[in-house]
């Protein structure tokens, strides 16, 4: 076990007559008291600053977690966006409309590019390599065909929760709260 560093422990000053004028008994507050005292008042102020740095490496342990999580949502959202740059160079011959799906393919030539055509649309005549399919979005980014239930599940979920809360009596009374006018001068 590490020893404890060496505390010290500062009393009050004593000052028999501030300004000028004697308040207490200056015999019992300078006596010298049980030394006991000391000991309890040095430990007391050790247990302070055990809970103090207990209390601190807790919340800064809290901050570096809210910071690797927030590391890894900055990692995904990089993905993301090389991801969609990558899918908008592909080469395509037509315009490309968001809410529609697109399949991606690759030539022999390394070239990849979109066609709208399904690999099961194609059959076995598909003369290239199938990357995936993927949905064009309104703001532009690509969503894979796999996680499409899912984004659309999580928006559902996102435009309830919003109807339910601009449809409550409170959030109406709130709205009109902080739209009207202030006349204060």
């Amino acid at each position: 076990m590490a020893r404890q560093p060496t505390m010290a422990v500062s009393l009050v000053e004593s000052n028999p007559q501030p300004s000028g004028l004697q308040l207490v008994n200056s015999y019992k507050t300078n006596r010298m008291g049980d030394p006991h005292d000391l000991v309890e008042l040095a430990t007391q102020v050790q247990k302070a600053d055990e809970f103090t740095r207990a209390n601190a490496t807790n919340r800064l342990q809290t901050i570096a977690e809210q910071i690797k999580f927030l590391q890894e949502q900055a990692r995904k959202v990089l993905v993301e966006a090389k991801r969609d740059a990558e899918l908008h160079h592909a080469a395509c011959n037509f315009k490309k409309i968001p809410g529609k799906i697109y399949y991606l393919y690759k030539r022999q030539s390394g070239q990849t590019y979109f066609s709208m055509l399904s690999p099961t649309e194609w059959g076995p005549t598909c003369p290239h390599e199938f990357l995936g399919a993927y949905r064009l979005e309104y703001d532009m980014s690509w969503t894979p065909s796999d996680k499409i239930q899912q984004r659309d599940d999580d928006i559902s979920t996102i435009d309830t929760t919003i109807d339910r809360l601009l449809n409550t009596k409170e959030a109406i009374t709130w709205a009109a709260d902080k739209t009207k006018p202030d006349y204060q001068d």
